[in-house]
């Protein structure tokens, strides 16, 4: 069983906090990460978005993640550094886990919201 519950609020005008949860069970065996992304926003048009995020995560009994990204529309790129706190640190020699991401978000309700754009005047 897998669950995943993310809640995201406007903290100003350009910039959003992102709240996660991901847990994940099998048998005995489990996993819960935690953590927030703060997320600035560099472009919002009706046609395109961009933003950089940096995410901080905590998986339960096992690592502290750091998550730089960088979002277009519906691709996202980033990179994620596991920190471990458990006792897979001597199997790491401490040096934990560096991941390269991307993904793709797919939109099947063909819902897209619609962000106004104000027209700045020329002269």
């Amino acid at each position: 069983f897998t669950s995943y519950l993310s809640w995201m609020m406007p903290t100003s005008e350009n910039t959003r906090l992102k709240l996660l949860v991901l847990s994940s069970f099998q048998n005995d065996n489990y996993e819960i990460t935690g953590g927030a992304d703060m997320v600035y926003s560099l472009s919002r048009t009706m046609v395109d978005t961009e933003a950089v995020g940096l995410g901080l995560y905590f998986r339960s009994n096992d690592a502290i993640i750091l998550s730089p990204y960088y979002q277009y529309n519906s691709f996202t790129a980033g990179l994620s550094y596991d920190i471990n706190i458990s006792g897979l640190s001597a199997a790491t020699k401490t040096y934990g886990a560096l991941e390269l991401w991307l993904s793709y978000g797919f939109n099947i309700s063909g819902y897209r919201k619609q962000i106004k754009s104000i027209p700045c005047p020329t002269f």
